[in-house]
């Protein structure tokens, strides 16, 4: 089934049979959020702040939206907003505010990676993990990107090919993020 409202730039996640669609530009950004049950596009709780270029992590009842862009007022954010199912709360922001940039993950366990700044030429290597409640910056990339393609875990991601060292510069490199497990010896008397 066709969604709602045609759009393009916004953040989606979740499954085939339970996905969710979140902000985006249509002749300007927007703030809608729609929900996919398997066959048909329902409209639920908006954004709380209009947004596009963001990505998202989670399910459709349980997510999260960073980042972005918003146009009319040429601001990169920073802004976390997290999904309950029924409603979005502003959560803690982002330590680099950043669009087009890269996520993967479930609410309690994402991971955060590569982006555009908005600064001229300048991308994000900047990763960072998020806990459920904030943000703290891991292991940065290698390459500078935006907009490249990932998929995973937070504890085990890929992201490829994307734009790299000027906006012009299509890239190729791959790179794979994984977390080692922490290992805990325990000794009974």
């Amino acid at each position: 089934a066709n969604m709602n409202t045609a759009k393009y730039s916004g953040a989606a996640f979740g499954t085939t049979t339970a996905a969710l669609a979140a902000g985006g530009e249509v002749s300007g950004t927007i703030e809608q959020v729609e929900i996919f049950d398997g066959s048909s596009w329902t409209e639920v709780g908006d954004l709380n702040q209009e947004r596009a270029y963001m990505s998202g992590f989670g399910t459709s009842t349980s997510g999260v939206v960073v980042g972005g862009f918003n146009p009319p007022s040429q601001t990169v954010l920073d802004l976390t907003e997290t999904w309950n199912g029924t409603a979005w709360t502003e959560g803690n922001n982002l330590n680099t505010a950043r669009y087009k940039l890269g996520a993967v993950g479930i609410a309690t366990n994402g991971l955060v990676f590569e982006g555009d700044t908005g600064v001229p030429l300048e991308q994000s290597v900047v990763t960072e993990a998020y806990d459920g409640t904030s943000f703290t910056e891991v292991a940065d990339l290698s390459v500078t990107r935006n907009s490249g393609a990932m998929c995973g875990t937070a504890t085990s991601a890929l992201t490829a090919s994307g734009t790299q060292a000027s906006k012009d510069t299509l890239g190729v490199a791959t790179e794979e993020w994984t977390l080692a497990a922490t290992v805990e010896t325990v000794a009974f008397d």
